[in-house]
Order: structure tokens, then sequence, then C-alpha cells
């Protein structure tokens, strides 16, 4: 076996994001292993989502004053996010059926 660490595949170094300039996440450091598994818990309004939209870009991040905020071994074109709620209107008149049939 190798003694090289492997770099992670996320890393965070004091990340601030902020709504309106009101900070939701204050200066936030860690780092998301490649090929780990990793569950973000915390009651509502504590910024799980937050911290994921600013993962992907979603988000603008702000660093801290040593640099980058984000560091990602992995392109951000290969991430997915999976949103809580849809973007899509619930009173669009289309059903599961129909929706289906578009693609025919």
């Amino acid at each position: 076996m190798s003694n090289t660490a492997v770099p992670p595949a996320i890393a965070l170094h004091n990340l601030t994001v902020s709504y309106r300039q009101h900070p939701a996440l204050h200066h936030i450091s860690g780092a998301f292993a490649q090929g780990s598994l990793t569950a973000v818990m915390g009651p509502n309004g504590s910024g799980k989502s937050t911290l994921l939209k600013s993962i992907i870009g979603l988000l603008p991040a702000e660093g801290g004053r040593s640099g980058g905020a984000i560091r990602a071994s992995i392109a951000r074109q290969h991430m997915a996010y999976l949103p809580q709620h849809s973007e899509l209107d619930p009173s669009f008149p289309i059903d599961v059926r129909d929706c289906v049939l578009l693609g025919l």
C-alpha cells in the first residue's frame, strides 16, 4: 500500500455564505473524503441546504483572508443536487402519464 494521502473530494475553509448581506453560514471549515458517505444534519434553518448549494456553486461563497473558501477535486458539473422543493408549479395542469407521453 502507498502512504500517500488522498486529498479530500471537497474542502471548506472559513466558508461564509450570505443571503442579502445576512450571513447564513459563518466561518465553516471541514472536508469530505473521497468515496465517503456523509450526512449533513441539523434543525430547520441551520444552513444544510445553504451549505450544499454553495458547494455546487448555486450560491456564492465568501472566503477568509487566506484564499478560496471551497476547493473541490471533483468538477462541479459532475456533482448533483436534489432540492427539497421542486421549482415546478404544483398547479401545472399535467399528470404523470401525460408527462411520460411527452417523451414519445
